[in-house]
This record gives C-alpha cells, sequence and structure tokens, in this order.
C-alpha cells in the first residue's frame, strides 16, 4: 500500500511539476523539482532558487509571488508523504534554507521548528514501508538535529549563522551570561550530532543521505567554532566571571565533544560525504587540568586572568 502511495506521489509531482511549466509558477516547481522522488542529488539551481526567493530577489515570469509563509507550508506538505526519499530531501531543503536563507524564511523555519521536524507519527508510517524501514533512525536522528538546532536559536534569540560574537569584545556581567547560555544550548544541538550512525549502507550510492550527513557536519562546525570563541572570551575574563562551576562544567562538555564530532567527521569522509578535512583538537593552552586548577579557587573577583 505504501508503495503505490508512494508512486503516485510521483505521478501526480510530475502532473504537477508540467502545469508550472505552463503557468510559469516557479516557485512551486522549485519546490517540487528539490523534494523529488527520485534518487539523485538535490537539484541545486531550483534550490537557489528557493533561497533568492527568501531575499526578496526573485519572481517567476508569470508574475506570481508567493509569500514566504505559503513557500514554508508547501515544504511542510512534502514531509508528510510516504516516500522517504521526498522527506529527507525536504528536511535537507530546510536545513540549507535555515542556512542560507534570509533572516526572515530562517526565523520562520525556527519558530515552527519543533512542530516540523518532530516526526514521530511520520517515521512510524515511513517505517512500515520495507524499503524505507532502514532510513527511519537515520531521518529520526536527523530531525532532532534539525529541532534542536531550533530550540536553541529560540532560546539564544540568535540565529548562529549571523553570530558575530568575538574574543576582543568587552567584558561585562550580562554578556558573560548570555555566553554561558549560548554554550549550554549549543552543546545539546553538538550532543544531537554526535547521535547520528553514519552506516555505510545509507551512504553507499545514496546522493540523498550524503548531503544530510554534509548539512550536518557544517552546522556543527559553526556551532563548535561559536562555542570555542566563547570559552575563550569567557577564560580570558576569568577572573571576573561569577559562575567558575558553570564555566568548568561547560568546558568539560566541550572536550568531551570533541571525540565525538571527530568520530562523526571521520566516518563522513570515509564513506565519500564531501566535507573538507577537520581534526577537531583540545585548545593548545588552554588544557582541561588547566581550566579546573583556574576554576578551583572559587567565584570571587580578583581581577583579570587571562589563561593565555
Amino acid at each position: 500500500m505504501s508503495l503505490a502511495k508512494s508512486l503516485g506521489g510521483f505521478v501526480k509531482d510530475k502532473l504537477v511539476i508540467t502545469a508550472t511549466r505552463l503557468t510559469d509558477d516557479e516557485i512551486n516547481r522549485a519546490i517540487l523539482k528539490t523534494t523529488g522522488h527520485e534518487m539523485e542529488p538535490i537539484n541545486e539551481k531550483h534550490l537557489l532558487r528557493l533561497i533568492e526567493a527568501s531575499k526578496g530577489h526573485y519572481e517567476g515570469r508569470g508574475g506570481k509571488v508567493m509569500e514566504l509563509p505559503e513557500i514554508l507550508a508547501e515544504l511542510i506538505k512534502r514531509m508528510h508523504v510516504w516516500d522517504w526519499v521526498t522527506v529527507l530531501k525536504t528536511m535537507i531543503v530546510l536545513n540549507r534554507l535555515l542556512q542560507e536563507a534570509a533572516a526572515p524564511m530562517a526565523e520562520l523555519i525556527i519558530v515552527k521548528g519543533r512542530d516540523i521536524f518532530n516526526l514521530r507519527a511520520q517515521l512510524k508510517s515511513l517505517a512500515n514501508s520495507p524499503e524505507a524501514h532502514c532510513e527511519a533512525r537515520f531521518i529520526r536522528q536527523y530531525g532532532r538535529c534539525l529541532e534542536e538546532r531550533c530550540v536553541a536559536a529560540v532560546n539564544t534569540r540568535l540565529r548562529i549563522e549571523e553570530d558575530i560574537f568575538s574574543v576582543d569584545q568587552q567584558f561585562d556581567r550580562e554578556s558573560a551570561a548570555d555566553a554561558l547560555t549560548a554554550i549550554d544550548s549549543w552543546e545539546l544541538v553538538l550532543q544531537t550530532v554526535e547521535e547520528v550512525e553514519i552506516n555505510p549502507a545509507d551512504l553507499t550510492n545514496n546522493p540523498v543521505n550524503q548531503e544530510a550527513v554534509r548539512c550536518i557536519v557544517v552546522d556543527a562546525k559553526r556551532f563548535f567554532a561559536a562555542i570555542s570563541i566563547r570559552l575563550i572570551w569567557l577564560l580570558n575574563h576569568l577572573a571576573k566571571v561569577a559562575d567558575k562551576s558553570a564555566l568548568l562544567k561547560q568546558y568539560e562538555l566541550y572536550t568531551k565533544h570533541i571525540e565525538g564530532l571527530n568520530r562523526v567527521f571521520a566516518d563522513a569522509r570515509n564513506f565519500g560525504v564531501p566535507v573538507e578535512d577537520c581534526n577537531l583538537s583540545e585548545m593548545p593552552t588552554v588544557s582541561l587540568e588547566r581550566v579546573r586548577s583556574l576554576c578551583s579557587g572559587g567565584g570571587g573577583e580578583t581581577g583579570d586572568d587571562d589563561v593565555e
């Protein structure tokens, strides 16, 4: 029954794509092209069209303009079909929009993130399909990554792509508290990344899964870098940090993430995912033992204490 529905969806998509050519409805065509049922890479030309549309730089030849909520609504519909390929491609499109789209579109996805990426009911339907059973676990793990990514953006009131925090930023207690809050939220994102199981069988000759893993790696590197910058900044002003125990806890978690993320990155590279060579390591001048020693004196303010 699921196979029949999947084939029915494939035929319907082809008919709708033909209709969009006649009506010059290029945004809807881009949605269908990027989230199609074929086991092939996402159509980059049409994905870029969606990204440009989010910036207000694109209008179909017929002059029809789709508002951003309409575009997102159409994408969400694609998350609820019987074909795992379409579901996974749609997740990738949403991930790419979070990474590259204009802020209004990214914010729409972030606000609805919990509902969009909570795939429990949908995964049950997909798992009933023998050809998709092995994919359901990966889709669930990827969905958790994207859901936690959106939750973190809500909690920090910051889209990671817009982060401009610098180690040269002037220290104040409010900024220090915000930095610890951000680190706490982003480490939860990294935890979901480490839980992703990369199966060679899922990636071999499977460009859809490969692109999903590539997006996961891009996000992980970005969050890890943002955490690193804040930890360096806090450690450079350690004597002024009120809650040294919280800082120590975050640094301990940070060092634990290094091993897990390196495993994910290595698995991705070994199985043919096109990601830059990267091997994370503990900050060379700030070992965990040194941070423990520096934080052991409590939370009193004693003046600048640059760990470097």
